[in-house]
């Protein structure tokens, strides 16, 4: 699935914090977003994924402009072929690792047998299969941050969107994040991630530079 962004623009109270942004991202790609705090990359990767919608520009995916989509079409489309991991893991704290993942799958009305076949699958991909039946607000941060990415890798999405994954870890637990990243991509998923770390970017198929809201070739 092609993502193509043409020529975007976005404006917060007066100042534009994207200016006319281009770039196709190809089925497959692993791409990692890089700028200084400001330059606009959280900003491209929420209209990407259809969180925000541009001031100007398209937001071509799969051919069609989710800019001109409405609130419900956007909402079917993000569950259908998106998935978002933030700094914030939004666990539900008194909710179970396994509860916490079974969750984000009960929007594709998947049977029970499914859901619990998809958590146990990510649990074991992730490393956290003797932690299913731990409450979230037990888990270390990088035990969450893992959940949080099995939970996403859980609704099996096209598109895997990722704002600073390893921001709040300590380096083991970025190393995993980031061979977790890296598998998935190898399966399938294209991987589009917000990273102010040049060790990860370089990691990444291709990198993608943001100075003061536009694409630096």
């Amino acid at each position: 699935m092609q993502i193509s962004i043409k020529n975007i623009s976005k404006e917060y109270k007066g100042r534009f914090v994207l200016s006319g942004a281009s770039l196709s991202i190809e089925a497959g790609d692993f791409v990692a977003i890089m700028g200084k705090s400001g330059s606009g990359k959280s900003t491209l990767l929420q209209l990407i994924g259809g969180l925000d919608k541009p001031t100007a520009g398209e937001v071509l995916v799969a051919g069609k402009d989710i800019s001109k989509l409405s609130d419900a079409k956007l909402s079917l489309l993000r569950n259908r072929f998106f998935g978002f991991v933030f700094q914030s893991f939004y666990l539900q704290p008194y909710l179970t690792v396994r509860q916490n993942i079974s969750a984000a799958c009960f929007p594709q009305k998947l049977s029970d047998e499914e859901i619990s076949k998809r958590v146990d699958e990510v649990a074991e991909i992730v490393g956290l299969t003797n932690r299913l039946d731990a409450q979230a607000k037990t888990l270390s941060g990088g035990e969450a941050q893992r959940v949080a990415i099995a939970r996403t890798v859980a609704t099996k999405p096209q598109v895997l969107l990722a704002d600073e994954p390893t921001g709040n870890l300590d380096s083991k637990n970025s190393e995993r994040i980031v061979q977790l990243l890296e598998k998935i991509n190898q399966d399938g998923t294209t991987v589009i991630i917000v990273t102010h770390d040049q060790d990860i970017a370089k990691r990444a198929k291709r990198t993608i530079k943001l100075v003061d809201g536009e694409i630096d070739a």
